[in-house]
């Protein structure tokens, strides 16, 4: 596989690029911005236009790989995405013929976001050691990909490590799901939501990603910013700082007593920010405890994924790879 993989993976916020030669030495890294005008509502693109974007940004003069990371069900063998996520309009897209017209594409994959970056840990953030494993991307969303003796697991129809949409709640007529205490963008849009109230938001008001009026994008504090006023002790961040951490880690121990994975490895933007990753890993480690009596598990082995936001991009790279040598 000599030619230049060119590897993008679609986000709600941008796509990330990495463009990579055959020994998988990266050539260059950008991110594609989207124009929030041209979103149909305040959290989802029109899929035709994110690929175009994709399209345009690919040469045309030299031949390439090219894969694809993609939110949603993917049925990657048919090159279709099955179900809307953050992209909307998808039922009449075809990737494959979508780009037959560029000649210069030797190679072609695409997968589920979330299972390209789980493959790309395994295969390359973890040198293919663990065969059992679980990787969660805490992004705008949660996303999960499964390991199973080296292979992506997708399920009976595909839909296998979709994370976010587990039930919160089981008393309650209120359709409250995983996602919408466990991901970063919905915990952004509580504190925003907080300090508008000046109160801490009901778990019910916050849908990741929507607002009251979905004409109108909502403007989140990022990450980054957040994580520096919990270090500060601002109030409110502390608050929702702990809701989130103490929600996603008895996430992470329901999961593992439900697989018992060798390694949980933790991706998305909040994996690089220490004081997260050491607090989930306590506090897993914490309830842990309360099923001693009960359990062989003692601990759960979580860490941060070396590939931190290049997962996807290393996933479907690594899928092009597999290909090549089948």
């Amino acid at each position: 596989m000599r030619n230049i993989n060119y590897l993008y993976d679609i986000g709600g916020m941008s796509t990330k690029k990495i463009v990579m030669d055959h020994k998988n030495k990266i050539i260059s890294e950008d991110v594609i911005s989207y124009d929030d005008t041209k979103r149909p509502n305040s959290w989802q693109l029109d899929a035709s236009y994110v690929f175009s974007l994709i399209k345009k940004d690919l040469p045309k003069d030299t031949k390439i790989n090219l894969g694809i990371s993609i939110p949603g069900i993917i049925d990657s063998n048919n090159y279709r995405i099955l179900s809307e996520s953050a992209l909307t309009n998808i039922n009449e897209i075809n990737l494959k013929d979508f780009f037959k017209d560029l000649k210069n594409i030797e190679m072609f994959k695409i997968e589920n976001d979330a299972k390209a970056a789980a493959y790309g840990e395994y295969y390359f953030g973890q040198n293919q050691k663990y065969k059992n494993m679980l990787h969660v991307t805490v992004g705008t969303g949660l996303g999960g990909g499964i390991i199973i003796d080296g292979k992506i697991y997708k399920g009976f129809k595909g839909g296998a490590g979709e994370l976010s949409k587990l039930f919160s709640n089981f008393d309650s007529e209120n359709m409250n799901l995983v996602v919408q205490s466990t991901s970063t963008g919905a915990n952004l849009k509580r504190y925003t939501d907080s300090i508008e109230l000046g109160k801490l938001a009901e778990i019910e008001d916050v849908v990741t990603a929507k607002t009251k009026d979905n004409t109108k994008i909502k403007k989140l504090i990022d990450g980054k910013l957040f994580m520096k006023l919990v270090e500060e002790n601002e109030t409110i961040a502390v608050k929702v700082f702990d809701i989130w951490t103490t929600s996603l880690a008895k996430y992470l121990v329901s999961l593992n007593f439900l697989m018992d994975f060798e390694i949980i490895t933790i991706g998305g933007g909040m994996s690089s920010n220490s004081k997260f990753l050491d607090t989930i890993i306590k506090k897993t480690n914490d309830y842990i405890i309360l099923f001693k009596n009960f359990s062989p598990i003692e601990n759960i082995n979580i860490v941060k994924s070396n590939l931190e936001n290049r997962a996807g991009c290393y996933g479907i790279l690594a899928k092009l790879i597999k290909s090549n040598l089948t």
